[in-house]
């Protein structure tokens, strides 16, 4: 047994589905749990599953080379090219636009999010290099709703 994994087998089977991108509900439940999710939210929090989180995700880095920062780094260029496009030409060869990829670019930025942890049910202040998120309606009838 690795130093950092967990006694209990069911909050180390919910610690691999965390490290492994499964939101918090989704794991909880996968590890054998029931569905409460404030149980779930609580036990994610705790000191001792998060460390184990991230022990595995940096394993899981180090196994394959790759760095959070190199993610990032190219998630953005995934991004920026799929934002700035490329040409497109008509039968003679005349550029008669740009094709986007916004939905490569959108999920780029929802890959981005979820390495940030802004899809997660605590949204409130974050402290060190963490973001904070601030949601805006994206959709005018948005606000009537609220």
């Amino acid at each position: 047994m690795n130093e950092l994994e967990l006694a209990n087998p069911k909050r180390e089977r919910f610690a691999r589905l965390l490290a492994q991108g499964e939101p918090v509900l989704e794991a909880y439940h996968s590890a054998g749990y029931s569905k409460k999710s404030r149980a779930a939210h609580r036990l994610a929090n705790e000191v001792e599953v998060r460390r184990r989180v991230e022990q595995l995700r940096r394993d899981a880095a180090d196994i394959c080379d790759v760095t959070i920062q190199e993610v990032i780094t190219g998630l953005r260029e995934v991004q920026r090219l799929a934002i700035e496009g490329e040409p497109m030409y008509s039968m003679d060869g005349t550029e008669i636009g740009t094709r986007r990829n916004l939905g490569a670019a959108l999920r780029a930025l929802e890959l981005l999010g979820k390495i940030i942890g802004a899809f997660n049910a605590d949204l409130g202040q974050r402290s060190g290099n963490q973001a904070i998120v601030v949601a805006y309606p994206t959709n005018p009838l948005d606000e009537r709703i609220q």
